[in-house]
């Protein structure tokens, strides 16, 4: 809390406000092999028992709060609780982890020249949202009725989809307004092999 003494300023987005969020998996088994709709019998051990597998992700975006660590009240308060004030629009067109806002729009040097609070909102900018898919393909090998061998690939953030982290906040930082890490891995491939019995 940045002024005990102003509540209406602590109004804000809470940090784990994410607006929309839309998850989708699928599980579709290959018409193909025994039993199937094609190939039904000819071709079985090769092309029968495929499944593909996938689960999106999609969410927008997590709020954060540009701080300060110039004490600007005079107070003895803590860098995380300091904010600075808004001069102008934050927002930038096309935001890269170079730029991702507008860094000129906050200052922690007051007009009047005297100690005071700043009044950037809380939590008033919005981070990277998230695109990941997942992908799996899986063959089944049936050797009795009650033992099944399944060969397994799967692919981790398979578009290989950067998802970026939250920037620096900090206004008196040099990386101010720059990302420099992602909140997902690069794509991850593993093989597996599974006994079902």
């Amino acid at each position: 809390m940045q002024d005990p003494r102003n509540l209406r300023a602590e109004r804000g987005l809470s940090v784990f406000d994410a607006r929309q969020r839309f998850i989708n998996s699928v599980v579709y088994e290959l018409p193909f092999g025994k039993g199937k709709r094609w190939l039904n019998g000819f071709g079985n051990q090769l092309l029968g028992g495929w499944q593909v597998t996938g689960i999106l992700l999609l969410q927008t975006g997590r709020p954060y709060t540009i701080v300060t660590s110039r004490d600007m009240a005079n107070v003895g308060a803590a860098a995380t609780q300091t904010r600075p004030n808004l001069v102008g629009n934050p927002v930038v067109d096309s935001p890269t982890p170079e730029r991702w806002f507008n860094t000129a729009a906050f200052s922690d040097v007051l007009p009047t020249g005297v100690f005071g609070y700043g009044n950037a909102g809380v939590n008033t900018l919005t981070s990277d949202g998230l695109v990941n898919m997942d992908l799996g393909l899986f063959k089944n090998f049936t050797w009795r009725e009650r033992l099944r061998f399944q060969f397994r690939t799967e692919f981790f953030n398979a578009t290989n989809d950067p998802n970026f982290a939250i920037p620096d906040r900090q206004l008196r930082s040099a990386s101010f307004g720059t990302v420099s890490a992602t909140t997902n891995l690069s794509r991850q491939i593993q093989f597996g092999m599974k006994i079902v019995f």
